[in-house]
């Protein structure tokens, strides 16, 4: 038989909490680096967006009272050009554009010239980037990212082009790494990290892009490895430390991922 010891006093730093530090860490950054390729992505369409916007140089298609009304095709002196429904001379209901080359850049809904209710953008390769609902000219509502080689990295809510409520993250090889919500584009409230394998690893609070708050590190096997308080993607505050099969091993405090000051050591001891 066994039974449980504690043992009190001050503690010098746990390797296993330092590890889970370094785990969370490197989950972040990843993270942050595809924010900003979702940044220039939404850059460049754009440019896109403004790029099509020039002169009319010609029209053929269905007319009422004088004005573009019904579908048609409009073709601008850069050689864009849009096909699909007109209303009173608007760009209005459902319409594609395609650049110079011929190439469909945007196919979704319009509401006088501008992207607004369910579209897709395509890039330069005729890959597609985004897929989803426009308000306005920018993406707000329900919306998914692609990379440049048509792989998912987002998929979830939106506004003003940015992360923003419940949504999933994924990396460059469409693996899951991220499930929770958003404020602003960055990670806020609750959440859960998942490593290349498709495991567990973090579940809990995030605030400003960090996991801050009550929160739990996994290892790489799905055991629960630490739970209590997180700071800036470190266990900071009151927190637990447990042994692979699961059985507490340390309660007490964390100062920046190190269970320093008070606490106890709970170990099994042979009776």
């Amino acid at each position: 038989m066994f039974q449980n010891k504690s043992c009190s006093g001050k503690i010098s730093e746990s390797q296993s909490a330092s590890q889970a530090s370094d785990t969370i860490t490197s989950f972040m950054l990843n993270s942050r680096i595809m924010l900003i390729n979702m940044c220039c992505l939404r850059r460049d369409i754009k440019q896109i967006s403004m790029s099509i916007e020039r002169h009319i140089e010609s029209y053929e298609g269905d007319i009422a009272d004088g004005k573009r009304h019904g579908k048609g095709v409009l073709i601008w002196k850069t050689g864009y050009r849009y096909e699909g429904d007109f209303f009173k001379n608007k760009r209005t209901g459902k319409g594609k554009y395609y650049d110079k080359y011929g190439d469909l850049r945007y196919e979704g809904g319009f509401v006088d010239g501008v992207w607004n209710g369910k579209g897709k953008l395509f890039d330069e390769n005729c890959t597609l980037r985004y897929e989803g609902d426009f308000v306005d000219g920018d993406w707000t509502g329900k919306g998914k990212y692609f990379d440049k080689d048509g792989i998912l990295n987002y998929d979830g809510d939106l506004v003003d082009g940015k992360e923003h409520g419940k949504g999933k993250k994924f990396d460059e090889n469409g693996k899951l790494r991220y499930e929770g919500n958003f404020v602003d584009g960055k990670k806020h409230g609750k959440g859960k990290l998942f490593d290349e394998n498709g495991t567990l690893r973090y579940e809990g609070d995030s605030f400003d892009d960090n996991c801050t708050g009550k929160g739990k590190l996994f290892d790489e096997n799905g055991n629960l490895q630490y739970e209590g308080d997180w700071v800036d993607a470190a266990p900071n505050g009151k927190g637990n430390l447990f042994y692979e099969n699961g059985i507490l091993g340390y309660e007490g405090d964390f100062v920046d991922h190190r269970n320093t000051g008070k606490g106890n050591y709970l170990i099994k001891i042979p009776i």
